[in-house]
């Protein structure tokens, strides 16, 4: 659908609520050859005969009389009596007084082949006639753009027969991509002309009837099947021409499989967007009664809008021609020009015509969701705030897809395979260079009225309809990473698009960088969640205006294994968990570690390092299994950003020179991805996490195993302090081996009452982390 340019939200705007949709093609070839398409109209009937899904079907079939072409509905009972209907008819007929009765009147149940108004009709009967209800097997819904009064036929008929020999038969449509036309004289004589011949002077609304003016109704949206045309230029090569079938209903779908069951024909599914494109310039042409209904105006018509949507000019100019071409053909005078005019000038007016409604667009309808400030490589606490915040908005969004703004977005698209998401880069250079420029010269332009051009990752933003930034720690005294907080949001804030900020830790607001980027841009936001007590009393105390501001547990906490949308080295993370079960269950104490790169930064190589390799050599207790645990981890990266396999393999290398074999062997060492699922997988098994990753301590509290936290920020006191557990952390500036290791025994011997009270507190978090997602904040566009 992304190449088509349709959605499914935008395709239900023109062609209805269905179920699914197809291309296909009849597998019998004398039914191709006298089709207008791929015959799958026959191939249904005949189908729904011989098997007796009902016992006659409702067809049309023109008919020449005084040298006067008529159409004629009857009831077919037999397959040979199909042929007499194909093809497409483009005259008036009288379905509800020359239609309804024969199918009332038949005694048995009916499929029934019409147009969208017939459609229409009939849906209005059944609703009102449960016996008549009964009677409808079938309906098949032909695609049309607009039907012709008889005025049309009557005009091409003296072109094509001046003389007015006597004629036998007429056919309006057969044969491959856009067919011919044929006229039959009782003498045997035939004239074959391309289909163009009559559809120029019909595609161009001369003739064309009243009451499709007012239709919005292309394909047949009461129908169980709707059936037509593909005109994308890559099926024309195509040596088969093919049939686009949209499902709409139980009915239509059980017909859809017996015709495939029974080999009658080649049908295959394909994204609804592709059956929009094989009709992407009438669709839009003929939805838009507005345009006609304004134009209608001047030409004496009056017609009810559909909606209270602006027109554009290209809108208006596309349906004066039109109006003025169905009110001039009404004329005398007019009909005279228009039969005497050259076709080759008809041709050019025709091109002209199209050419405006090619220049249109569909009014695409987006429920799309934009989130930025994460990636689902790399840091993995950042991948389980996205996945749990895209996992919940489906539930609460079922017609939504995302647009994630991702910092790795290379590392991400490889991984993530869900349709419905949709990777975008954001990174430094992108927002500065790209996002930042172009989202304020359109919102600059647009406030008088002029839509520019922008590049296509700008345009994907300009679609969403709000922003959710899930960055984790935002607006927090980290230097140059102000200028990163404001460019992750000020694009979407040129564009107009509402931002809200998940539940993220922010303050305090001293320097003068933060106070000034925070005033500006955090007033900016509709929305703020604070993810614990000491954040939302820095934005308390900093006084902001216009954002509601509210409380909220880490999105993390709401986390779900069905919210993940990546499966990263499954078989290693198995046989981890396995081992780690054997052991537990054979009375083994195990410790997970888990190291940060940010952590390492602060107090610097081999420090780090060696703080946590000289706890292990003073612990000394050979009952203790450990596990080192990459939490941010980008396998196949030599960087050290959002990446923890670089230092637990720093690590690793010093334990190999420095510990015992023994103590070596009880060792486990992570140097490969996993996401959220797998890291808590893990965390299931262990006594205690000591880590310095925030994420890695809210999957240990999520799994009520007890943690301790080497960290740098309030960040993790705020959330400990939710499970009275503010004694779990300290400082990186104030760690030493003496300290941790003692702190590792105290925790393990108190392990049973720490995790009793992470239990007591854990059902009040979780609902708390799930509150932010409890409003409707979404208005689509």
């Amino acid at each position: 659908m992304a190449k088509t340019g349709w959605n499914e939200l935008t395709a239900k705007q023109y062609i209805g609520d269905f179920k699914s949709t197809y291309f296909g093609y009849s597998l019998i070839e004398s039914i191709r050859a006298n089709a207008a398409s791929g015959g799958m109209i026959s191939s249904f009937i005949i189908d729904g005969l011989r098997s007796k899904r009902f016992d006659g079907a409702l067809l049309c079939r023109s008919y020449v009389e005084n040298n006067e072409v008529k159409t004629q509905y009857y009831i077919a009972t037999q397959e040979e009596e199909i042929a007499q209907s194909q093809g497409s008819k483009y005259i008036a007929v009288r379905f509800g007084v020359d239609a309804v009765p024969l199918i009332k009147a038949f005694p048995g149940r009916v499929a029934v082949v019409c147009l969208p108004c017939e459609a229409t009709i009939l849906n209005n009967l059944r609703s009102r006639d449960e016996a008549f209800d009964k009677k409808l097997a079938l309906v098949i819904s032909l695609y049309c753009g607009h039907n012709s009064e008889k005025a049309l036929t009557e005009m091409v008929l003296r072109k094509l027969n001046p003389k007015n020999k006597p004629i036998k038969d007429y056919r309006y449509r057969f044969g491959h991509w856009r067919g011919n036309l044929k006229l039959t004289f009782q003498d045997g004589e035939e004239i074959v002309k391309p289909f163009h011949y009559f559809s120029d002077y019909q595609n161009l609304f001369f003739f064309s009837e009243t009451k499709c003016m007012q239709c919005i109704d292309q394909t047949g949206f009461h129908a169980d099947l709707s059936i037509g045309d593909i005109w994308s230029m890559d099926m024309k090569s195509n040596p088969i021409k093919h049939n686009a079938i949209i499902v709409r209903t139980d009915a239509g779908q059980a017909a859809v499989d017996s015709v495939k069951e029974h080999g009658l024909a080649n049908v295959y599914e394909v994204p609804v967007g592709r059956v929009c494109a094989g009709q992407a310039r009438s669709l839009p042409l003929h939805h838009n009664v507005n345009a006609r209904a304004w134009a209608g105006k001047r030409y004496g018509l009056k017609l009810k809008p559909n909606s209270d949507a602006k027109l554009t000019f290209l809108e208006k100019l596309t349906a004066r021609v039109l109006m003025f071409n169905y009110w001039f053909s009404r004329q005398k005078t007019g009909q005279k020009i228009i039969e005497a005019t050259p076709h080759f000038l008809i041709k050019l007016y025709l091109y002209f015509f199209k050419g405006l409604q090619v220049l249109q667009k569909p009014h695409r309808i987006n429920h799309t969701i934009g989130i930025i400030g994460a990636t689902v490589t790399g840091n993995r606490g950042a991948e389980s705030m996205l996945v749990t915040t895209i996992g919940f908005l489906k539930e609460k969004y079922p017609d939504a897809d995302f647009r994630v703004f991702s910092y790795h977005p290379k590392q991400d698209r490889e991984l993530v395979t869900d349709p419905r998401v949709q990777i975008m880069s954001s990174n430094p250079q992108s927002l500065v260079l790209r996002y930042f420029p172009f989202a304020f010269l359109y919102g600059l332009f647009a406030k008088i009225g002029i839509h520019i051009w922008t590049p296509s990752a700008v345009k994907r933003l300009r679609e969403c309809s709000v922003l959710y930034d899930i960055g984790g720690i935002t607006f927090a005294e980290r230097g140059v990473y102000i200028l990163f907080n404001i460019f992750t949001i000020w694009p979407a804030m040129l564009l107009g698009i509402p931002v809200i900020k998940l539940s993220q830790a922010m303050g305090p607001f001293n320097t003068v960088s933060n106070k000034l980027g925070a005033r500006i841009f955090l007033n900016r936001c509709q929305k703020i969640y604070a993810r614990g007590e000491i954040t939302a009393k820095h934005l308390a105390d900093f006084k902001l205006k216009k954002p509601e501001i509210h409380l909220a547990a880490d999105i993390a906490f709401s986390y779900r294994p069905e919210f993940s949308l990546t499966n990263e080295n499954p078989e290693k993370i198995e046989a981890l968990v396995e081992k780690l079960a054997k052991l537990k269950a054979e009375k083994e104490t195990i410790i997970v570690f888990s190291p940060s790169t940010v952590v390492l930064k602060r107090l610097g190589s081999p420090m780090y390092e060696q703080l946590m390799l000289d706890a292990i050599k003073k612990i000394d207790r050979p009952d203790i299994h450990y596990v080192f645990l990459p939490n941010s981890n980008r396998e196949g990266i030599e960087k050290t950003s959002n990446n923890d396999i670089i230092i637990c393999k720093m690590i690793h290398t010093l334990a190999e020179s420095q510990l015992d074999a023994d103590l070596n062997s009880r060792i486990d060492w992570i140097d490969w991805g996993l996401n959220t699922k797998g890291i808590r997988d893990i965390i299931r098994n262990a006594n205690l996490v000591v880590t310095s990753r925030f994420h890695c301590m809210v999957s240990a509290l999520a799994e009520c195993v007890p943690v301790y936290v080497i960290g740098w920020s309030h960040k993790y006191q705020e959330v400990l302090r939710m499970f009275d557990l503010e004694e779990n952390a300290i400082d990186f500036s104030r760690a030493n081996a003496e300290t941790l290791a003692a702190e590792i025994e105290r925790h393990l011997s108190e392990q049973e009452k720490t995790r009793q009270k992470i239990a007591l507190h854990l059902p009040e978090v979780k609902h708390s982390s799930a509150s932010q997602f409890e409003p409707m904040d979404v208005q689509f566009k």
